[in-house]
């Protein structure tokens, strides 16, 4: 099976060596039918993992590693200005892996998107998955979802399984806003093939208004309100578990600041789990200054998650990031946004023409001590209860990546995390490594 990923890497190569035709989307109008476009796409890609001491040395290892792999093809149906009709094939298979990769993983066919959009007001429809631009919009179905900078709604695209949603989805444009209603539900990761179905135990629901300032430039300045609704059936954190309803209130603002490029987002959240109270919170900051060449930065970045402060009162205090993105604070995924405090300097830089490097170093600790430490999805690492210590660790993490042509890129990474007190003081402690290599191509 690694000889034939290996051939997969090879094909890759040598097709982005063909030149730019070769990678160019097919689009077909049927014969009589002149206001009828077909549009196929898709994407390639091989990637390879390893981890040395998963889960800090409580898990065994994968024996040299593992193959992540990812085939995609759509279809994009277009009749007139009115209707599109957007048809996506999704298969993620995944070889060698018997431990140490995460549950997202592996799929091995699934219909990841399967949805129509027709316009409401007569204006010409956006040619993307997530439509926007001058037409109001109706998409029903199987649908990706991402809004902002993806902590709260994401398509997930790090992890080899993309989350989808069944969903209904209306978009309003009005001058510099865009407004978003939405009602959804994710769709499972299924073994079996072609069993994806809705999560009848969780639902989300809610208003997105996002307000460009500086349409068309890209160091303009965003601002963004939203409420979210979300019901799960069966939530489980580290001091209480049962049926959860939770809303979330947020906002985000981007802007330039003194010649640094600021970003900060804010929400609070509140509900009831299992009769119990809910108030949460969450704070992010993002700030990045320029050096030097246009291609140089460094940045900061700090958050904070709430965590449950008495697992003996009425009330959760743990904040809930709903559907985030995959690798949250780095490319080991080892950490979610759930009761922490986040520092992270990093750099970005371009090596050589095209060759670019990123670089941080991440400091994480428990913002409560009275709740556990998360992973991405939600799960609980190691309980936190009747534990003082709060430093969780810290992971250094280098990405490097190459364009190979304007549709494929190569990307490596490594990521090692070093346990601190609190990993010490609840189990296996030895340090994490993470290397991952990915070749990607996009039709």
């Amino acid at each position: 099976m690694v000889a034939v990923c290996w051939g997969a890497v090879a094909l890759l190569l040598a097709v982005t060596a063909q030149g730019d035709e070769l990678l160019d989307p097919i689009v077909l109008t049927p014969p009589g039918g002149d206001d009828v476009t077909i549009r196929f796409g898709g994407q390639v890609r091989q990637q390879y993992e390893a981890f040395v001491n998963p889960d800090f040395g409580a898990s065994p290892e994968d024996d040299g590693g593992y193959w992540l792999q990812r085939y995609v093809l759509d279809a994009r149906v277009t009749a007139g200005d009115a209707v599109t009709f957007f048809f996506q094939l999704y298969s993620a298979p995944a070889a060698d892996r018997t431990t140490g990769g995460g549950p997202f993983d592996e799929d091995p066919l699934r219909v990841q998107q399967a949805y129509v959009t027709l316009v409401l007001d007569g204006s010409d429809a956006s040619s993307t998955t997530q439509p926007d631009g001058g037409a109001s919009t109706l998409s029903v179905g199987r649908q990706e979802l991402r809004f902002g900078t993806q902590r709260l709604i994401s398509n997930r695209a790090g992890p080899n399984v993309r989350r989808a949603f069944d969903a209904v989805r209306v978009t309003v444009p009005r001058e510099a806003w865009v407004f978003d209603a939405l009602l959804a539900r994710p769709v499972e990761v299924d073994p079996e093939p072609l069993r994806d179905w809705g999560d009848g135990d969780e639902a989300l629901w809610g208003l997105y208004a996002t307000r460009d300032a500086d349409v068309g430039n890209a160091g303009g300045s965003v601002f963004d309100l939203y409420y979210l609704g979300f019901y799960n059936a069966d939530a489980v954190f580290d001091t209480v578990a049962g049926q959860e309803v939770r809303h979330t209130l947020g906002a985000r603002a981007r802007g330039v600041v003194h010649g640094l490029a600021v970003e900060a987002e804010a929400a609070v959240q509140l509900g009831s789990i299992d009769g119990d109270a809910i108030f949460a919170y969450t704070l992010a900051l993002d700030a990045t200054a320029a050096m030097g060449r246009p291609t140089d930065a460094v940045g900061l970045r700090f958050s904070l998650a709430s965590g449950d402060h008495d697992a003996d009162d009425d009330q959760l205090n743990t904040f809930n990031p709903l559907y985030p993105r995959g690798s949250y604070f780095g490319e080991s995924a080892i950490v979610g946004p759930y009761n922490l405090i986040h520092l992270q300097p990093y750099v970005e830089t371009e090596l050589l023409p095209g060759l670019t490097l990123e670089a941080g170093w991440s400091v994480f600790w428990r913002l409560s001590e009275d709740d556990g430490f998360y992973n991405p999805g939600g799960g609980v690492i190691r309980s936190g209860l009747s534990i003082d210590d709060r430093f969780i660790g810290s992971e250094l993490s280098l990405v490097v990546s190459y364009p190979l042509h304007p549709n494929a890129e190569v990307s490596a990474g490594y990521a090692r995390f070093f346990a601190g007190d609190f990993i010490e003081a609840t189990g296996e402690s030895q340090d994490v490594d993470f290397f991952q290599a990915t070749v990607e191509l996009n039709f």
